[in-house]
This record gives structure tokens, C-alpha cells and sequence, in this order.
């Protein structure tokens, strides 16, 4: 069923595109406006449309295979050490579709990092997403310095209307000088 839903989904969005494409073109024929190299852009955006329209079929079985790619950020308490970092993902999405990020818990602790320290992009392919950190701060008012140090996790998902899809799992290491000194036993 799911198959089905993306194939309608993409299939009303390119005809909801044409139907504007068209209008707007008549448009300019009537007022006089309309030129050959307005005609020829016109001509390419129509058939990159379709072809991303049959290209629909061949992508379905690969949406339900595979597992959700896994994304690994590392702050060390002075700054981000690893990222940006990008993925390829299991969907390919259209353009304007909404990245969202949830909030990042704690494994094993009461850690929350909120999705507001977590940029996630959708790269122009539409195939790949991009993960980053944003906004740590610095020196006392680092994020490193008031979250316990630990492995957190949260997700990234697709917003398409009322579907979400989810896209990638998304992990961030927080470690404090403190917290990566070896120990006296």
C-alpha cells in the first residue's frame, strides 16, 4: 500500500506542476510575452518532470529494503570534532519536501539535546540528506558543558503532508575533557 501512496504522491505533485507550467505559458502566449527560449526551458522542465515520473516504479522496492543509514557526530567539549556527515537514504524525496529532526535522549541517562542544536538538509539530488550541528556555543556556555557526557540519539524524518518517513537515526557522542581522562585504579 505504501507503494502505491508514493507513486500517487509523486504522480500529483508532477501534474499539479504541469497544470501550472501550462497555465502560465498560455498566459504569456495570449499577452505576447511568451519566447523561444522561454519555450525551450518550458520543454526541459516538462520532460525532467516525466522522467522523474517513470523513474517512480523502479524505486519502490528499494524504499522497504535496506535499514535506516546511521549518522555519528562527536562533540568534545570545545567543539564539533566530526560533521558535517551525509547520507544517502532509502527514498528519493522531491524538492520542498520538510526535513525534521526529533530531540536527541540519552542512552542510559536523563540527557535531552534539543533538534534546535541539529541542521538536517536535504541535498539537491534528492537522494541524500546532510546532518550538522549548530549553534553549540563556546567556552562555559557550550552545549558539551551542560548536557551529561554520553551517547545520544534521536531521528530524522520526511514530512510529505501527513506522512512521515523516516530517513536516518542520528547520533551524537558528547564527551568532556572530564569524562575522556583514563581513570586511577
Amino acid at each position: 500500500m505504501n507503494n502505491l501512496n508514493d507513486l500517487l504522491n509523486a504522480s500529483s505533485a508532477i501534474m499539479l506542476d504541469q497544470v501550472a507550467r501550462w497555465s502560465e505559458m498560455l498566459q504569456k502566449m495570449r499577452t505576447g510575452t511568451y519566447t523561444p527560449s522561454q519555450w525551450m526551458s518550458d520543454v526541459v522542465g516538462m520532460w525532467d518532470a516525466w522522467l522523474s515520473l517513470v523513474a517512480v516504479p523502479t524505486r519502490l522496492g528499494v524504499q522497504t529494503s535496506g535499514q535506516l543509514p546511521t549518522l555519528l557526530l562527536i562533540v568534545d567539549g570545545v567543539a564539533e570534532t566530526v560533521g558535517p556527515i551525509s547520507t544517502p537514504t532509502n527514498l528519493s524525496l522531491p524538492a520542498g519536501v520538510t526535513l525534521e529532526m526529533s530531540d536527541l535522549y540519552q542512552l542510559g541517562g536523563n540527557g535531552v539535546l534539543d533538534k534546535k542544536y541539529v541542521l538536517p538538509l536535504l541535498l539537491p539530488d534528492g537522494t541524500s540528506v546532510e546532518v550538522r550541528l549548530v549553534d553549540l556555543g563556546g567556552g562555559q556556555n557550550h552545549i558539551a558543558k551542560q548536557l551529561p557526557s554520553g551517547l545520544y540519539v534521536g531521528s530524522l524524518y520526511a514530512k510529505e503532508l501527513a506522512t512521515y518517513r523516516p530517513l536516518a537515526l542520528v547520533y551524537v557522542l558528547i564527551t568532556t575533557p572530564e569524562s575522556t581522562a583514563p581513570t586511577a585504579s
